[in-house]
């Protein structure tokens, strides 16, 4: 403890005592602490004061022996009875207080027996004292015996112990004194600084007390305050509300709670109020309030922020989230304008800005700095220089080190007004332009809004009132603008990427077939719309599920090893058969691309393209080279058909046309009948092959004509019953309605009688045939599209039967010349192959479907003829001559041709005129004197056709009529026009019956 025994006692006191203690007792003594100092001293020995204190060797060597003496007694704590080294004898009782020895008293300058004279003469030689006065004064020293000292000793231990209860007294108190002042200063200390400032309140709501922070705080003196009452201050609530608030708290003995106070500049402060109701002294309340109004600012810029960076986020449009944004901070800040500006080309002008008057935005939206022209002025580094204050924080060029400057690059003030006096040298602006002065904003602050590290923009805020900004503030708004240049850049690079997933997207929707990308979760990240077609799902719905939840476990289990192949860094090219939504089985062809980033695959692209159409074109090419190998067969047994057509015709007539003369000339009983019956019966079977060879080779000569199925069918019925006998039920089952097409009469015939013929022989016993027609339409827009392409409207035949039927290799071959699977001796193998050639020759379709031991169907569409040409009628046959009496001009180059037609027309009553060639027709037909009723003419003859013969004739002859044939093949008469509906053409071989019906029919 930091005390002495002079700071515990009253030392003029002391002295007393001691001078009234020599006066009772004759006995010197003193009182000294352990440095030595002399408190109090009484009745000292002249020896003493005047010769052992006086000398200064002397004296130091009575003052260590004091020193060491009262030391020894602070240690025991006991009185000791010393002899001094100059010879004196004495008593030191210490007094020690709380354990600390803060002196000693010292009584004695005695002797306790006669001195020895000697020693003090020697002293009086040592010191240089002089010896008579020294001695002297020696003898002057009382003699105390030993009892009589010990009973004064114990006397002046009671002082000591008297002077330490004194001494611990004043102790005590000073220590109480130590800790009142303390807990004094403390009180004002927390008086001063409890969280802001304190009041004292009274029942009535009057001040009583306060402190100088709250005073600082509200701007009001503490006299102006003790003159107030807590009503005058209150902002937050009314009166009323105050005093239902002070008696909620006398309930509950205390409260907490925040409030608004009114400052004497009129501004109001929030404050944190802790309060407690103290009863004595008639009722008090002790409010601690504190400062929370930057707190509060700061708590408003965080949430503020949270709005912001909430707009950023959800506004997709820059602009609006900018408005927004603005809003927001105008509403926190109170402020009363704000703006942005951004880039826009080499100037800043106002992105957005709410607040400034419009004479403001019209001389301070453009900030860059032009010349007299009107240029854009720039640095020596080709900078565009920007003027105001503005262009300096945009500029990054601000100096930290300025008050007006934070280390963010921002410029801030709460007090315009004095840079207007600012001289040009001192402004810390570059370029001021003053006009926001000017406009009387006193509150400015210019955050500079950043992307990336560079400055892309400015955020404003201007009040026209003093103080609106804090330091902590500006921080807040320039963590803000840092928010909204990275929003702006990610705006921009949402905006980059949508557009790119946009045109991505409307890239691969472009493309026919699917396109996706899996990560290596199995997760879909992208797909195009393609997917819908083939797994039902749009692309939304997709991104996000895995293979297995899109594909089925069936196709994920053989996709697999593709996917792990793709994983693996492999590239994976495989064909799968899928299923679509609708039911329709497709092909596809994949490739999965692996993603690759430092050497590993990340995903794997998936490109999926529908090959169906090619794998169909790929089965139809198989088709159509089945189709070219059965063309190609025909088209060789047609070309050897007709390389042989004509010559083999000629002779055919020859035979025929002989053969048929000399049995109508013949007795039937004669022995050479039935042989001329053989011959005429092979050639008309050698005719009627060469006639099927041409019609398989689609190079029979035909006359086609309007032609009514139904009718044309119908006339053929009983033909066709005698050839499938009565065993088998023949149905006949026309179409109402039924349209007209346009063919040659006879390959019906043919067609009938082979279809016939055919399913009789698929009938082993008894059996059904059933004839239909019917019209067909195939669309592309509906779907109807027939299995080989073909749309339009089509008459349809359709002959079923319910025989053996044929198996899939079969049906490949039924349309192949010399195909069969008849005995042999039994078929030619052309029926159908004749069926087929006269189908494609009139631009039909063919179908057949079949299956063994379920009967067979042939379907045949034959194009709907859409003319106004009449309906032929049906011919019938007939066995009986059709004769004549007209004048016939006969051409024909093939010499024994010639003379057996001309014979056949003599037998039928007709004038014949004969020709070998087209000149010596020219000539009989000059000098002929006669009608002429008929040109007969073959079609293809050395010096002219047929064609130019008549032509030629007709100017000698108007109404002649002409009837052409030929032993060639369609394609070699087809050029010379002889196949024109106004043409009439007889095929050889030709016999008897078939030429005096076709004779009538031209000349009637």
């Amino acid at each position: 403890m930091d005390y002495t025994l002079k700071d515990l006692l009253d030392i003029p006191g002391l002295q007393a005592l001691l001078d009234s203690l020599r006066a009772l007792h004759q006995l010197a003594s003193s009182v000294i602490d352990p440095e030595g100092t002399i408190l109090a001293a009484s009745g000292w020995q002249r020896l003493c004061t005047e010769y052992h204190r006086a000398h200064p060797p002397s004296r130091q060597k009575c003052i260590e022996n004091e020193l060491r003496v009262g030391s020894q007694a602070g240690e025991s704590l006991m009185p000791v009875i010393h002899r001094c080294p100059m010879g004196l004898e004495y008593a030191v009782t210490p007094i020690v207080i709380e354990g600390e020895h803060l002196a000693n008293i010292f009584v004695g300058q005695i002797f306790t027996s006669s001195p020895d004279e000697s020693y003090f003469v020697r002293q009086a030689r040592q010191f240089g004292f002089d010896e008579d006065a020294y001695l002297a004064e020696m003898r002057n020293v009382p003699i105390f015996d030993e009892e009589t000292l010990h009973s004064y000793l114990a006397l002046f231990r009671s002082i000591a112990n008297m002077l330490a209860e004194q001494g611990l007294h004043v102790l005590r108190q000073r220590v109480a004194n130590e800790e009142l002042r303390k807990s004094e200063k403390r009180h004002q200390t927390i008086l001063q600084a409890a969280l802001g400032g304190l009041c004292t309140i009274d029942m009535q709501g009057r001040l009583l007390e306060v402190n100088e922070a709250y005073c600082q705080k509200i701007g009001y003196s503490r006299q102006e305050l003790l003159t107030m009452s807590i009503f005058d201050l209150e902002a937050a609530e009314t009166p009323t509300m105050t005093s239902a608030h002070m008696r909620k708290i006398m309930e509950d003995g205390e409260g907490h709670f925040e409030s608004r106070h009114r400052c004497k500049d009129g501004s109001v402060i929030d404050v944190e109020v802790n309060v407690r109701y103290c009863p004595e002294d008639g009722g008090q309340f002790i409010a601690f309030l504190r400062n929370i109004t930057e707190r509060k600012r700061a708590e408003a810029l965080h949430r503020m922020g949270q709005d912001i960076l909430l707009a950023l986020n959800e506004n997709e449009d820059m602009k609006e989230a900018i408005q927004r944004v603005l809003g927001l901070l105008r509403s926190a800040t109170g402020v009363d304008a704000v703006g942005i500006r951004l880039q826009d080309g080499d100037d800043f002008p106002y992105f957005y800005q709410e607040g400034f008057p419009p004479d403001f935005l019209q001389k301070e939206d453009s900030i860059v700095a032009r010349n007299k022209d009107g240029g854009v002025c720039r640095d020596s580094c080709g900078n565009v220089c920007l003027e105001c204050t503005c262009g300096m924080v945009i500029s990054g060029s601000t100096d930290h080190a300025n008050p007006l400057f934070t280390p963010g690059g921002s410029a801030w003030t709460n007090d315009s007004f004095p840079y207007l006096e600012v001289p040009a040298d001192q402004d810390p602006r570059t370029t001021p332009r003053d006009e926001c002065i000017h406009q009387g904003y006193a509150s400015i602050a210019l955050i500079p809004i950043r992307a990336k590290g560079r400055i892309v923009g400015l955020l404003q805020l201007n009040d026209r009132r003093k103080g609106r900004f804090t330091r902590e503030g500006i921080e807040a708004l320039e963590d803000i603008a840092k928010n909204i240049g990275e929003a702006m850049l990610r705006k921009q690079a949402e905006e980059k990427l949508v557009a790119s997933e946009r045109f991505l997207r409307m890239l691969t929707n472009q493309l026919p077939g699917m396109v996706g990308y899996w990560d290596r979760d199995l997760r879909c990240r992208f797909a195009n719309d393609a997917y819908k077609e083939w797994f039902g799902r749009s692309p939304e719905q997709i991104i996000g599920l895995t293979v297995q939840e899109l594909m089925g476990e069936e196709l994920f289990r053989l996709s697999e090893p593709y996917i792990r192949g793709a994983l693996q860094g492999e590239p994976q090219n495989f064909e799968r058969e899928l299923v679509k939504p609708n039911g329709e089985t497709g092909y596809t062809w994949a490739q999965y691309i692996p993603d690759m980033v430092n050497d590993k695959a990340i995903g794997f692209f998936v490109l999926i393209s529908d090959v169906t159409e090619l794998k169909r074109a790929e089965q139809e090419k198989a088709a159509l080279e089945v189709q070219l190998m059965q063309a190609q067969k025909m088209e060789s047994v047609g070309r050897l058909a007709g390389g042989v057509a004509h010559d083999f015709n000629n002779m055919l007539s020859v035979i025929l046309g002989h053969t048929e003369m000399a049995l109508l000339r013949m007795d039937p009983n004669q022995p050479t009948y039935a042989s001329l019956r053989e011959i005429d019966k092979a050639a008309q079977r050698s005719a009627d092959l060469t006639r099927q060879l041409l019609g398989f080779a689609r190079q029979q000569t035909v006359s086609p004509k309007v032609l009514n199925l139904n009718e044309s069918i119908s006339g053929l019925l009983t033909m066709l019953h005698r050839l499938i006998g009565e065993n088998i039920r023949l149905q006949w089952q026309p179409a109402a309605n039924l349209w007209q097409v346009r063919m040659d009469s006879s390959q019906i015939d043919q067609i009938m009688a082979n279809l016939c013929v055919n399913a009789h022989d698929a009938i082993a016993d008894v059996g059904e045939i059933i004839i239909e027609t019917g019209n067909c339409t195939f669309d592309e827009r509906d779907g109807t599209i027939h299995p080989h392409g073909a749309v339009g409207d089509y008459v349809r035949i359709r002959v079923s039967d319910n025989g053996s039927g044929m198996d899939k290799e079969t049906r490949a071959h039924i349309f192949e010349p010399f195909f069969t699977t008849k005995e042999v001796g039994k078929g030619t193998g052309l029926g159908l192959a004749t069926i087929y050639g006269i189908v494609k020759q009139n631009n039909g379709l063919i179908d057949v479907a079949s299956e063994p031991d379920k009967g067979t169907t042939f379907s045949i569409y034959l194009p709907r003829f859409k003319g106004s040409e009449e309906p032929a009628t049906p011919r019938t046959a007939t066995s009986s001559f059709n004769r004549g009496n007209e004048t016939v001009l006969l051409v024909e180059d093939e010499p024994a041709i010639l003379a057996m037609t001309t014979e056949i027309l003599t037998q039928l009553g007709y004038a014949v005129l004969q020709a070998p060639t087209p000149t010596e027709a020219l000539r009989i037909g000059c000098e002929h004197k006669g009608e002429i009723h008929l040109l007969m003419t073959d079609v293809i003859m050395p010096e002219m056709n047929g064609r130019e013969l008549a032509k030629s004739l007709s100017q000698f002859y108007p109404r002649i009529r002409c009837l052409y044939m030929s032993g060639y093949t369609s394609d070699i008469i087809s050029p010379h026009g002889v196949l024109n509906d106004s043409v009439h053409f007889l095929q050889k071989p030709f016999d008897f019956t078939t030429l005096s019906l076709k004779l009538r029919e031209v000349l009637d």
